[in-house]
This record gives structure tokens, C-alpha cells and sequence, in this order.
């Protein structure tokens, strides 16, 4: 579900990008990862408030061919280290 949204609808596509958008122009942290798939190529990952309740959420983004792809975007169930590098 949408942490901004008052009526807890989940996301849509265009607005889970939005969201992620609206995370790194704040400047949240940030954790760089080593890809398992493929391997030794870099990762981003981001977990963010989910809201009153629910878990946080998970994101993970990788850098190619010039354009951002979304790897994962789902509530967290593991404690990721919040990190800014």
C-alpha cells in the first residue's frame, strides 16, 4: 500500500516510480549491493517507511544501459542495514 495515500490504496506502476523519485531527491539512504543476477554487477537499495502498521519497504534498483531498472519493490521482511553510500 501507498504510505501517502489516505485511502491505503496499493501502487500503481507510475506511482511506485514516483515514489522512489520522491525518496532519492530527498537524499534517502542509499545502500549499494553486489547483484547475485547478474553476478558482480552493482545494486541500489532503498527501505523506506511503509506507514502506520506495516512494514517497511524494500527496493532495490540497478544502473544500465542508461536507465534505471526496478529490481524489487515489495514490503520488507529482513532487518537491511540502512546505509547512505
Amino acid at each position: 500500500m501507498d504510505p501517502h495515500d489516505a485511502d491505503q490504496q496499493v501502487f500503481t506502476e507510475a506511482g511506485a516510480w514516483e515514489f522512489i523519485a520522491e525518496l532519492l531527491e530527498a537524499g534517502h539512504p542509499i545502500q549499494e549491493i553486489e547483484l547475485d543476477n547478474p553476478a558482480g554487477k552493482r545494486g541500489y537499495v532503498l527501505v523506506a517507511d511503509g506507514g502506520d502498521q506495516r512494514p517497511e519497504i524494500y527496493v532495490k534498483l540497478q544502473l544500465g544501459s542508461g536507465q534505471v531498472i526496478g529490481r524489487s519493490f515489495h514490503y520488507s521482511n529482513k532487518g537491511y542495514e540502512r546505509d547512505s553510500r
